[in-house]
């Protein structure tokens, strides 16, 4: 794996689901974050998605919320079935280059709009 991949694998595999969740808050932000950079009105029902992929920051809101069920699995503990927890980690390891082009495609967004402000 790649210095990247390594440290997305290693932010999965040992942090719990708090941790998880704080991730996830943080998306909830930037992507929302995004829209109010190009003064595009945010719905509360995390609609953001869709406008996103219109104005070309995010690829594809059908593989956004791919990776949203995969990073939901991977925030479950499965304690008491190792075997499962392999197979989501697995799943996941397989999606670590989707979700660092997710990102990248993001920050490039990001970037393009504040250079035009």
């Amino acid at each position: 794996m790649a210095g990247n991949n390594i440290l997305i694998f290693d932010y999965a595999t040992n942090r719990g689901p708090k941790q998880c969740k704080l991730q996830d808050s943080r998306g909830m932000k930037f992507f929302p974050m995004l829209l109010e950079l190009v003064e595009e009105p945010i719905s509360e029902d995390a609609a953001f998605a869709g406008k996103l992929q219109r104005l070309g920051a995010l690829q594809s809101v059908e593989r956004w919320r791919q990776l949203r069920e995969i990073h939901n699995q991977v925030a479950n503990e499965y304690e008491d079935a190792p075997a499962l927890k392999a197979a989501v980690l697995n799943r996941f390891i397989d999606e670590v280059g989707s979700l660092l082009a997710i990102w990248m495609k993001a920050e490039a967004f990001y970037i393009s709009c504040l250079k035009l402000k």
